[in-house]
């Protein structure tokens, strides 16, 4: 019966995602590395990666046993590694292209490797499997991935960049001292990263069934705005308007009365067992290494609120990077050049350190 009710919401869970994840035509002979039509064609940007940066693909195995697949860039003058560990859906190493963006004209290079974790892309698990028993066991795949990149570097300074469930995943993987002071762990990045996944599977069902009926209500208003009207979205002016409108007040209502039914029903008799053990309010403290948070005070999916309640009493080696305005885990696209300053900061200082 449990795990009835754990498929049923998967399922539920995946069907409102899916529609967010389309891709769009791009021009494949001149990729733009921040184009999230061309980040979302994998093989694509495995190609390009391969053929233009000097990636490779390699592979290695986790601690219960399962084959990972990954995209590495080595270089011999190298002064540290940074592991990229993406989110929970779709979740492919790809996404993290704009970091890579970041990084790869530093003038002190950096070893990168690119992470499926399982259930994804090229690394063996069920993607489905480990649902219905999330945050056990995917840090397992980090700690294959720092002991890789470990081996490799001869042990260089490694720093994690944790994006979404990749961040919640990577505070499971740290909180053992012994795998960051052996393997030289030196800093992580917290982007966009959740507490718990009980709470986390309410917030963003909702989100993004509340984004759907905002597009549908927006194509239903006649818009006068001429701005709407020339770029086929609605602007920041007319999107307030919508908001307040009875309609999508009406609906949003109707919406978060189903998302609470369907997580009281389902959610949380599926996580009940496994949320003790995988929430991080009581594993935060453990982290030693220094930490840039970065997250965004509008992100719907995971509400801002859950990571000042995670670091509330975790300031230690903590700097907050926190913009107002943009969606989940989009800061690397939408204020990039803000961004990769303080990631390169962040890096400066942790190898200086």
């Amino acid at each position: 019966m449990e795990v009835r009710l754990r498929m049923v919401s998967i399922f539920t869970i995946l069907l409102l995602c899916s529609s967010s994840f389309i891709a769009g035509q791009v021009d494949l002979k001149n990729p733009d590395y921040l184009n999230t039509n061309f980040i979302r064609q994998y093989d694509e940007v495995k190609k390009n990666l391969i053929s233009n940066d000097q990636f490779k693909a390699v592979s290695f195995e986790s601690d219960d046993g399962l084959e990972l697949g990954g995209l590495l860039y080595e270089d011999e003058s190298a002064e540290c590694n940074i592991i990229y560990f993406g989110g929970w859906f779709p979740g492919r190493k790809e996404g993290g292209l704009p970091f890579w963006s970041m990084v790869k004209d530093r003038k002190k290079k950096c070893n990168f490797l690119f992470v499926d974790v399982r259930g994804h892309g090229d690394s063996q698990g069920s993607f489905l499997w480990s649902t219905l028993r999330y945050g056990v066991n995917e840090h397992k795949d980090l700690r294959a991935a720092i002991k890789y990149m470990s081996r490799v570097s001869n042990n260089k300074p490694t720093i994690i960049i944790g994006v979404c469930a990749g961040a919640f995943h990577a505070i499971h993987a740290l909180q053992r001292k012994d795998l960051s002071s052996k393997y030289n762990v030196v800093g992580m990045i917290f982007d966009s990263g959740w507490p718990s996944v009980m709470h986390v599977a309410r917030t963003a069902s909702l989100s993004i069934l509340k984004e759907n009926a905002f597009k549908r209500i927006f194509k239903l208003k006649k818009i006068s705005c001429v701005k709407c009207k020339d770029e086929k979205k609605c602007c920041s002016v007319c999107k307030k308007k919508l908001k307040k409108s009875f309609v999508y007040q009406l609906s949003s209502g109707f919406l978060s009365i189903f998302i609470t039914a369907i997580h009281t029903c389902l959610v949380r008799p599926m996580y009940f067992l496994t949320e003790m053990k995988t929430n991080l309010f009581d594993k935060i403290y453990k982290i030693t290494i220094p930490m840039l948070v970065v997250h965004a005070e509008s992100d719907e999916y995971v509400p801002y609120d859950m990571v000042q309640e995670l670091f509330k009493e975790h300031k230690k080696n903590v700097e907050m990077y926190i913009v107002k305005d943009c969606k989940h885990s989009c800061i690397n696209l939408k204020y990039h050049d803000q961004y990769k300053t303080a990631l390169n900061k962040f890096i400066d200082n942790v190898l200086i350190n």
